[in-house]
This record gives C-alpha cells, sequence and structure tokens, in this order.
C-alpha cells in the first residue's frame, strides 16, 4: 500500500509541478517524496522509475495527440526515423530512469541525515 501511495504522489505531484517547475523538477519532487517515505532502495528506485515514467509518458502523448503526431513524427526523423509511439516511449522510459535515480537518491539520503 505505501508503495502505491508513493508512486501516485511522485507522479500526481510531478505533473502539478510540471506548469510552474522546468523539467527536471519531477526529480526534485522524485527526491523529496523519497526522502519523507522511508523505504527500501529497490522499491524507492522503482517508485521513483513508474511515478516519473508515467508522468513524462501521459504528458508526453497528451502532446502527441494534441498537436496530431506532427512535432513527435519530425524529432524522430532528426533521432534515425523513430516512430512517434516510440518517441513517446524513450521519453517516458528516459524520464523513469531520471525519476529513479532521484527517488534512490532521495532514499540515500534520508538513511545518511538518519532521521
Amino acid at each position: 500500500m505505501k508503495f502505491i501511495l508513493h508512486i501516485f504522489l511522485i507522479a500526481g505531484l510531478s505533473l502539478l509541478s510540471a506548469t510552474y517547475l522546468p523539467w527536471w523538477g519531477a526529480c526534485i519532487i522524485a527526491f523529496l517524496v523519497s526522502f519523507v517515505l522511508q523505504q527500501k532502495e529497490g522499491t524507492s528506485f522503482l517508485a521513483g522509475f513508474i511515478g516519473v515514467m508515467l508522468c513524462w509518458g501521459i504528458s508526453a502523448l497528451m502532446i502527441n495527440l494534441t498537436n496530431e503526431g506532427v512535432l513527435a513524427g519530425k524529432m524522430g526523423a532528426l533521432l534515425g526515423g523513430l516512430s512517434a509511439g516510440l518517441l513517446v516511449l524513450v521519453t517516458a522510459i528516459l524520464g523513469g530512469l531520471l525519476g529513479g535515480l532521484a527517488s534512490w537518491s532521495g532514499c540515500l539520503a534520508r538513511s545518511l541525515v538518519k532521521i
């Protein structure tokens, strides 16, 4: 239950922060949520990965659907002929890796501070 809460907190707060913060705001959110919620390192990484992957994947998909795939098609052509769907998937995975590493860092920072 705590794991699911961890994922939804990261995903929800990251989506909200996207309006006011730059792209790396999701990493700050993942770090802070993992710092507050005490979990094991692997669980924390996985929650950050899934949470930010959902956030970035949904955002990239909504942008792609809004402009009918024009932007993703042009960006995919620049990156070696990737399709729009594959570009959305790559975006989600990259965001997930950033979120997972930030979440893992927050978990390790908590173990350093020993609150």
